[in-house]
């Protein structure tokens, strides 16, 4: 685990997707208000998450993802300063900044679907199930 506490961009993907706490949704809004340069990122958010880009412009970025990268930075497994790096590089790509948002919901979508059981249980217990159905066992991780 990193040292680096939620970044600006996760808090701003949250806040875009109502899933901030109401505590958590005043902070960030607080914060906003307070911040000229803040604000503009969070209104640049909502303005690329709400214009899907063309194929063109997918082809030109997609060496600029790195699904693993991605991963470290939504679960936080990142220091402060290479969350902050990373960051950066989404404010200045518009399809590394969608695939993150992108990213984020799906780990929302999993979260809301599982409630706190993690998602290895979950399909640990699935393919149990299923292996159970078909005559066989599983061992538990």
């Amino acid at each position: 685990m990193s040292d680096a506490a939620p970044s600006n961009l996760i808090h701003l993907i949250r806040l875009l997707d109502g899933n901030l706490s109401t505590g958590e949704e005043h902070t960030v809004r607080s914060h906003l208000a307070g911040n000229a340069e803040l604000l503009g990122q969070y209104r640049y958010l909502a303005q690329v998450v709400r214009h899907p880009m063309t194929a063109e412009e997918l082809m030109q970025h997609t060496d600029e993802v790195d699904p693993s990268e991605i991963a470290d930075f939504l679960e936080q497994r990142m220091t402060t300063s290479e969350q902050a790096v990373f960051e950066q590089r989404c404010w200045s790509s518009d399809s590394l900044l969608r695939e993150v948002v992108s990213n984020s919901r799906a780990d929302a979508d999993v979260s809301a679907s599982f409630g706190d059981v993690p998602a290895a249980a979950h399909v640990q217990t699935v393919v149990a199930a299923v292996l159970a159905h078909a005559g066989s066992t599983v061992e538990p991780l």
